[in-house]
C-alpha cells in the first residue's frame, strides 16, 4: 500500500513496520561534516546464516546498492551500506562460536 508521504517502511513481517523513514525534503538542514552527535549507524539482523547473508549481497547487488564493506566481528558477520544521507546501515547475522 502506498504511503501518503515520501517514505519507506521496513518490516520483518512481525508487524506493519519496525522502521519508518520519512523524507523531509529540501527544507531540512544538511548533515554537518565530520564527527557529529546523532545517528550515524544502525544495525539490522537480517537472517540466521552466512548463506542468508550471501542472499542479501545478491539482492543488494542486483538492485545497484553499493556495499561499502564487510566485516567479521567474531560474533557477527556484517555488511555495510549507506543511505542517501550518508548514515551507515549494518546488515548482520549472528555467528555461533565453535568449541575446540
Amino acid at each position: 500500500m502506498p504511503l501518503p508521504v515520501p517514505a519507506a517502511a521496513f518490516s520483518s513481517g512481525r508487524t506493519h513496520h519496525e522502521l519508518l523513514l520519512i523524507e523531509v525534503g529540501s527544507a531540512a538542514a544538511p548533515m554537518p561534516p565530520g564527527r557529529c552527535v546523532g545517528l550515524y549507524q544502525f544495525g539490522l539482523k537480517v537472517a540466521d546464516s552466512d548463506d542468508d547473508l550471501r542472499e542479501v549481497v545478491r539482492h543488494l547487488t542486483e538492485h545497484g546498492v553499493p556495499i561499502q564493506r564487510a566485516s567479521d566481528h567474531t560474533v557477527t558477520h556484517s555488511l555495510y551500506i549507506a543511505d542517501p544521507d550518508g548514515h551507515q546501515i549494518e546488515f548482520y547475522v549472528d555467528v555461533m562460536a565453535t568449541e575446540e
